[in-house]
């Protein structure tokens, strides 16, 4: 069994998911794995790029970006109506959201009773680390 899987088998899960599929990440892995589409790291083979199940499109090129914001953003509904413009993709393909768009989810997420209470204190927590952040700030640049 594989603990970690790549981040195509875990795109290639929620998508199933969102399309009501019930397999675990471990049967979709092996069955991906046995039908050569993946190597024994979850990364695609020649095969799953000539099948047409993977396109190769660089991750920080406009295009592969906006796939991964939307890939993420399906994946993520908190997420899916803040703007592009507030999220960064690294060259390595990392995904990271600047403090506009973190204090929005926070803010979603601190205000929901639906949430369990430990992630509502958690977001409330990280609301008031970027308040004490910008307040620093804001005196670092009184004082220049």
């Amino acid at each position: 069994m594989k603990n970690e899987y790549s981040p195509l088998v875990k795109q290639a899960w929620r998508q199933l998911k969102n399309q009501g599929y019930n397999i675990s990440m471990d049967k979709l892995f092996r069955l991906l794995f046995s039908d050569g589409e993946i190597d024994e790291n979850g990364e695609p083979t020649q095969a799953a790029f000539d099948n047409g199940y993977v396109e190769s499109v660089p991750i920080n090129s406009p295009e592969g970006r906006h796939e991964l914001l939307a890939q993420f953003k399906d994946a993520n509904p908190l997420y899916r109506d803040i703007d592009d413009s507030h999220f960064l993709v690294t060259e390595d393909g990392t995904l990271g959201i600047d403090e506009f768009g973190q204090r929005i989810v926070a803010n979603r997420i601190a205000n929901d009773p639906n949430y369990l209470k430990t992630s509502r204190d958690s977001a409330r927590l990280l609301l008031h680390l970027l308040d004490s952040e910008k307040r620093e700030e804001d005196q670092r640049n009184d004082h220049d």
